[in-house]
């Protein structure tokens, strides 16, 4: 799992529970030792790391609701940059909503998944995330 030909593979988690970060952060580890993770607890922390940074992380997990810029801002301003929108980026949140999702999808989200409960289930969402989003897909 995760391309062998790479070192490290950065993984963005925008995410404003220093709780869940922790734990999804354990979750991703798992999957890789080539992974590592890099937290932000804001979209505006996110996109001002996006905008500064010469490296990009490969995949973004972002929750819709923080403080200041949301979630779905965050991804309007990356999938609107020339280049940042090539990042995969899935929104990461407990919302079930119709609207988020719809919501999501409208500004160019690249999947929605709803954080599972169980911590077993969500070593199997990061694993299968992973997998697809850094070994299978291969964006332009």
């Amino acid at each position: 799992m995760v391309n062998s030909n790479e070192y490290k593979v950065i993984v963005a988690i925008a995410e404003d529970d220093g709780n869940h970060v922790e734990i999804v952060t354990r979750a991703i580890m798992s999957v890789s030792d080539k992974l590592i993770t890099v937290a932000y607890t804001s979209g505006e922390a996110l996109i001002e790391s996006l905008k500064d940074d010469q490296s990009f992380p490969s995949l973004i997990l972002m929750d819709i609701n923080m403080p200041g810029i949301g979630g779905l801002e965050a991804l309007r301003i990356i999938k609107c940059d020339s280049k940042l929108k090539h990042i995969p980026v899935v929104i990461f949140s407990t919302s079930e909503a119709d609207k988020d999702r719809k919501a999501a999808y409208s500004n160019n989200a690249n999947g929605y998944l709803v954080k599972p409960h169980d911590y077993a289930e969500l070593k199997s969402c990061m694993r299968t995330v992973v997998s697809f989003w850094l070994d299978l897909n291969r964006l332009p």
